[in-house]
């Protein structure tokens, strides 16, 4: 939906407590893996944004880009990884030990 097209999920924790601040009258937002972002200003020329955590106007700062992901890119990306499990369950259900206790063998 149109909500989702400005949401960004965070990939990485980000603790702007470990990094020299690049930006004195801003603050930094902090991201912990998995959170969902609502992104209020995104110039496009920097590798920073400005958000606040969806549903929490209240806690809002920069944050760096690179550490997340659109909305619909993660659902993609969870989507191929599932999927990709899906293939590794099969594959583990169909292989049988090797008679000499190795590696099992596709059946």
């Amino acid at each position: 939906d149109a909500d989702d097209a400005r949401c960004v999920v965070v990939l990485y924790d980000f603790d702007p407590s470990t990094i020299d601040w690049p930006f004195p009258n801003q603050d930094p937002l902090p991201l912990v893996t998995a959170q969902v972002l609502q992104v209020v200003l995104d110039d496009g020329s920097s590798d920073w944004a400005l958000g606040h955590l969806k549903g929490r106007p209240d806690i809002r700062g920069y944050f760096p880009k690179n550490y997340t992901v659109p909305v619909a890119d993660y659902r993609k990306m969870m989507l191929e990884f599932e999927a990709a499990e899906e293939v590794d369950d099969v594959a583990d259900r169909h292989s049988v030990p090797e008679p000499d206790g190795g590696s099992p063998a596709v059946a």
